[in-house]
């Protein structure tokens, strides 16, 4: 994602300096939509079954530790 922001980056200055001040807005907006989400903060909390990996929940990190503590709490006093 980071190296497809770059492109795009580039691509704005080379509008820009073409003299295409449309396409070179659009290049850079479309650059920072790709910046904003390769450095979004979401994580994922996984829960591993038998078939396979589920994503159980998204969110905060804080919250979603939280979360898999409860659960391994809970999946130990069961034993």
């Amino acid at each position: 994602m980071i190296i497809f922001g770059s492109i795009l980056a580039l691509l704005a200055i080379g509008a820009f300096s073409g003299g295409t001040a449309g396409g070179g807005m659009f290049f850079l907006i479309f650059a920072g939509v790709v910046f904003a989400i390769a450095f979004s903060r979401n994580h994922g909390l996984f829960i591993k079954t038998a078939s396979g990996d589920v994503r159980a929940m998204e969110g905060d990190e804080k919250v979603l530790e939280t979360v898999k503590q409860a659960i391994e709490r809970a999946a130990t006093m069961r034993g």
